[in-house]
């Protein structure tokens, strides 16, 4: 038990890695606006999905375990030696 939190702050570290780079790889569709072209197109472009939703969900769930792990580590600490 003693080890759980160092568990959870490694395990939220590598679901927030895989979530930055599953993001970062479906980012290569860049959307370019040039003043010359027609609005329909403009709001074409605009309304195309951005994102991949599993990415952030894994992106979201890292950043808590981390945070969840830190906290869990601070509060152990602030109440074995008070």
């Amino acid at each position: 038990m003693i080890a759980a939190p160092w568990y959870l702050l490694s395990g939220g570290i590598v679901l927030l890695l895989i979530g930055l780079v599953l993001a970062k790889a479906g980012a290569g569709d860049h959307t370019a606006i040039d003043p010359r072209m027609p609005d329909d197109e403009i709001a074409e472009r605009l309304k195309r999905r951005k994102g991949n939703p599993a990415a952030s969900a894994l992106t979201l769930v890292g950043g808590l375990c981390v945070l969840a792990g830190l906290a869990w580590r601070l509060l152990r600490v602030l109440f074995v030696l008070s």
